[in-house]
């Protein structure tokens, strides 16, 4: 399993924007999944 937080740095050097924004959010009744949801503000 990855890390979110790795994914998002990937991202984040790929599209150096200031306008990126991301939130991330705890998903699942079982697993709790932590996904990020990354848009341009």
């Amino acid at each position: 399993m990855e890390e979110v937080g790795v994914n998002v740095a990937l991202i984040r050097k790929r599209i150096k924007s200031t306008s990126m924004v991301y939130e991330t959010k705890k998903v699942g009744v079982r697993t709790k999944t932590t996904v990020a949801i990354l848009y341009m503000a």
